[in-house]
């Protein structure tokens, strides 16, 4: 588990990870927001988190529904997030990432 968070928001959904552009970041070029959306960074940002999320259940050795349970995650969201289909909200994403902290 990588302890280099950066938070940024790209695509709408809050990420740990460091994007390659983000959504909206200044062109340095023209000094223009740029408004270029690259899906293939928020699918990497998906994979990379649904996998940190199953390596940390299995570090803690708690079922799906346990850790969703215990850390107050609704359970279908969770599973949204470990099969990679969406991102968690910047609360969730804060919430995990001290849950990884916590598992060192």
């Amino acid at each position: 588990m990588s302890s280099d968070i950066e938070f940024g928001k790209t695509g709408g959904a809050y990420s740990a990870f460091p994007p390659h552009r983000k959504v909206g970041s200044v062109d340095p070029a023209d000094g223009q927001k740029s408004q270029n959306f690259d899906a293939r960074d928020e699918t990497a940002q998906r994979f990379q988190l649904a996998t940190r999320l199953r390596a940390l259940r299995a570090k803690l050795k708690m079922s799906r529904a346990d850790f969703a349970t215990q850390y107050r995650f609704p359970l279908g969201a969770l599973q949204l997030w470990e099969d990679a289909q969406a991102l968690p909200g910047a609360g969730e994403l804060e919430q995990i990432l001290a849950i990884e902290q916590a598992a060192r």
